[in-house]
C-alpha cells in the first residue's frame, strides 16, 4: 500500500510489485528527469513492461507528476 508520495526510487520500487494500491493523497513522479539525470535500463524496463507507451514516455521523458486519481486512470496503480 502506497500511503504518501511515491517519487524517484520509491516509484521504481513500487513498480517492482505485482499490485500497487494507493491512498487518495499520493503522488507519483520521477523527479530525476528534472535534474538532468538518466535512468539505467533495468529501472526503465520496470516502467516499460508495466505501462502503456504514452505513459512510459511521459514518465521517463518529462517527469510528469501524477495524482492518485490520474495514476489509477492511467493504470500506474491498481
Amino acid at each position: 500500500m502506497i500511503t504518501g508520495h511515491c517519487i524517484a526510487g520509491g516509484f521504481i520500487f513500487s513498480m517492482a510489485h505485482d499490485y500497487r494500491i494507493s491512498s487518495e493523497n499520493s503522488t507519483f513522479c520521477m523527479n530525476e528527469i528534472h535534474l538532468g539525470m538518466s535512468l539505467p535500463k533495468g529501472m526503465m524496463s520496470l516502467f516499460y513492461e508495466k505501462l502503456s507507451p504514452n505513459i512510459f514516455r511521459d514518465i521517463i521523458m518529462t517527469g510528469k507528476k501524477y495524482s492518485s486519481k490520474e495514476a489509477l486512470d492511467f493504470k500506474i496503480i491498481d
